[in-house]
This record gives C-alpha cells, structure tokens and sequence, in this order.
C-alpha cells in the first residue's frame, strides 16, 4: 500500500470531519509540548496541531501523502518535521508529549501481535504524562458498511471509484482513478489492506501494555457502542 495515487485525491474522497475531531481531542492535549502524528497522511491535523503551538512531527508510509502534507504546512507557514516511515516498523528513540493517528490510521497494522508491539512503543515514548489518542475502524464498519460495497466520486476533472472485499478480519480496497488529461481519460489503478480488530482485543492489548483509556465513538464523540464505525480511544500510561 503506497496511497501515492490516491494522495492527491484524499482529503476530497475520505471526508473525514478534521475540524469535530481537533475540537474533541484538543481537550485532552497539554497546553504545549511536541507531539507525533504517526500515519499523518496529508497532514491536515499534523497541520492543525502545529497552528495551535504544538511541535510537529508526522510519520507516514506514502511519499505521495508526506509531499501532500509538506504542500499543507508550507501554506500554513508551520514547520513541522516529516518523515517516510511504516508503523509496521514503528521505533524512536525521542519522547513525545503526545502520540495521536487518525483517520483509521491503526487499521494498517497487519497482525494482533504488530499492534501489541506498536501500543508499547508508543508507551516508551511517550513523557510520563504523555497522552495516546488514537481511532480505528471497526468490525462493524468492515461487514455492515465497506464489504461489498463501492464508492465513488465524480467530478468535471476525474472519477474515483473504491470497491471493498471483507475476508477473515482484513477488508481489501482497489481504487481506480479516471483522471482527466485534455480531451481523453487515462486509468490508474491502486489497492490496499486495512486490518480489523475487536474492540475487546484493543482493550486488552492496551490493558496489557499498561495504559488507562477512556472509549468513544470515533465520529459522533459520544458512547462507543456495538454499531460504531471507529472506536477512538484516549490512553495514558498507569502509573
């Protein structure tokens, strides 16, 4: 998975609401500090994060989306630190007062027992009272919304589309791209894996990776429940 074909069509396909999440979130971050945005993609919250004072580093395994996200903060007149990277592989020898990954970030974890390593390398670096906030998809999304399904968008310039196949706890996506060039159309064409898990199996892994969390619905901010489409959960290291 690269999202270098979709980068440039991102931010207008996924519609992911930037705006409700920072305001949720915002609430539970220090008043200042450095925080890491891992799988940043185009950067719109790493961006959002850095205008509010924080010193920004945004990890992300697409070029495509890193070059999205140096566009952003070079419009916003931030600086933020970006850098190529799998979370898949996830390490740092720097401390963070916040880590945050949004927008089904965590979803891109191939394996329970890659998830189980990431949570405590986030648990290691993060300060003392350092915060994990983070939001990922659903079972229920992965049957009940994307298996089978397709999505797209038209539009004058190009049309999108994202078909969906659920099998065996992984939902595979191929996204083809009609992209306008003078009077014709060239195809392009992409797939990617996104990996799901029970809530109860992330409960555990955090629990067992020594993290208090609070739960809730990754959209409205309410109480997460049995038909959420992503559960977002904000953690801190037990004491």
């Amino acid at each position: 998975m690269s999202y270098d074909l979709l980068s440039k069509y991102y931010d207008a396909s996924v519609g992911f609401d930037y705006e409700a999440y920072f305001g949720f979130i915002k609430g539970f971050l220090p008043p200042k500090g450095r925080g890491l945005d891992v799988a940043c993609g185009s950067g719109t919250l790493t961006v959002m994060l850095a205008r509010h004072g924080f010193e920004m580093t945004g990890t992300d395994a697409s070029p495509g989306m890193l070059n999205e996200a140096r566009r952003k903060c070079s419009a916003a007149g931030v600086k933020c630190l970006l850098l190529e990277g799998d979370l898949n592989a996830f390490g740092t020898d720097k401390t963070y007062d916040f880590i945050i990954s949004s927008c089904d970030g965590l979803n891109y974890v191939k394996s329970e027992a890659k998830l189980e390593r990431l949570l405590g390398a986030f648990r290691s670096a993060l300060t003392e009272d350092g915060v994990l906030i983070f939001d990922i998809s659903t079972l229920y999304k992965a049957k009940e919304v994307l298996d089978g399904n397709v999505f797209f968008d038209d539009t004058d310039d190009y049309t999108l589309l994202w078909t969906n196949e659920y099998s065996g706890g992984r939902v595979r996506t191929d996204v083809t791209v009609f992209e306008k060039e003078q009077k014709y159309y060239k195809r392009y064409d992409e797939s990617f894996d996104q990996y799901f898990y029970t809530a109860e199996t992330v409960r555990r892994l955090l629990d067992g990776r020594g993290f208090s969390f609070a739960e809730y619905d990754g959209e409205t901010f309410g109480r997460f429940n049995d038909k959420s489409q992503r559960l977002l959960v904000v953690a801190r290291k037990r004491g």
